[in-house]
């Protein structure tokens, strides 16, 4: 039988001991323990973005995470959602979403095409609520929404309206608007908002479907006046607009902006993502650089309160697609 040293005792208790500790560290290592992808489905300056950037820079000047998020553009929903979706559910990769989460899910099963369920995803947090308005030049003969509707219904077809999506808000909007009252209007699609206000402004549409960042520059310098928004009650930013039901159109569209991540999420990075985020909402520094920026309107929201709102928000937009015939 072969005996050890007492040097050798004591070499294997130092090697054991300082191996229990690199097992102890490890076991005890919490996420995230490396850079953390935050998807942006747009280009560089989109809404978006804007948001995904401030997110970013509320948690690196609270210091709230002890490592970096990068913010990553890959443009297109159609791919990246589902591309994110597809993702290891680690919490290193999560995405910026807001109500177009549920529009391209919808645009896909109206063109049976398969690759995103909004139901195969792990909803992060809400961060806010948006709106959306029905805007004018200051010179317009329109006073009021009831204006511009006696004139559609007067001249069906002839009013030219600008938006810059198809199925999403600006469109849902105005079909909606439509639905109600009777009144026809043509709506002519842009590619983007800076598109559809330099068409409003130069005189090539009548009125301007937009959400309250796309006009607040065009606001701030008197070249647009909004008729109406779409939220459920005044906008902050917006005290003398009414509501599209104080107007009496009995319409509301109520567009957010949130995260989320695959399916099957970690549940520790959940935790700390939705920890994390809600420290972001509520701080100042939230308030001053974004929301009121851009003019919207605080609203966390996670775990089954946000599941319950978004289940019905898809409920709203899925008969809106069916009453429209985009699906059957």
């Amino acid at each position: 039988m072969r005996h050890l040293s007492v040097k050798h005792l004591a070499a294997c208790v130092v090697i054991a001991i300082l191996l229990g500790v690199a097992v102890g560290q490890a076991a005890a290592a919490k996420y995230p323990t490396r850079s953390i992808d935050l998807v942006v489905a747009s280009a560089p300056g989109g809404g978006s973005d804007i948001m995904a950037r401030n997110i970013v820079a509320v948690i690196e000047k609270l210091k709230l995470l002890p490592q970096p998020v990068t913010v990553v553009n890959q443009p297109g929903t159609t791919k990246t959602y589902p591309a994110v979706a597809r993702k290891a559910p680690d919490g290193y990769t999560f995405c910026i979403g807001n109500e177009n989460l549920l529009t391209a899910d919808l645009q896909m099963r109206a063109q049976k095409v398969a690759g995103f369920s909004a139901k195969e995803i792990t909803l992060i947090a809400r961060l806010a609520m948006d709106t959306n308005t029905v805007s004018v030049r200051p010179d317009s003969p329109y006073k009021s929404l009831a204006d511009f509707l006696a004139d559609a219904k007067k001249r069906p077809g002839q009013i030219k309206v600008g938006g810059s999506d198809i199925g999403g808000v600006d469109d849902t909007m105005l079909l909606k608007i439509e639905q109600a009252t009777g009144a026809k209007i043509t709506y002519v699609r842009f590619k983007s908002g800076g598109e559809s206000m330099a068409a409003f402004l130069g005189g090539h549409v009548d009125v301007l479907a937009a959400n309250p960042s796309e006009i607040a520059a065009q606001l701030e310098a008197g070249k647009v006046r909004p008729l109406a928004v779409t939220a459920d009650e005044r906008w902050k930013q917006l005290p003398n607009v009414p509501t599209l039901k104080e107007a009496g159109v009995n319409v509301v569209v109520r567009p957010f902006r949130g995260v989320f991540g695959p399916k099957n999420f970690d549940p520790e990075a959940l935790q700390v993502l939705r920890d994390t985020l809600k420290k972001v909402s509520d701080s100042k520094e939230w308030e001053e650089m974004y929301l009121d920026k851009h003019m919207l309107k605080r609203a966390f929201l996670a775990g089954p309160e946000y599941d319950k709102f978004a289940a019905d928000e898809y409920k709203w937009w899925e008969d809106a697609y069916k009453s429209f015939g985009l699906l059957k």
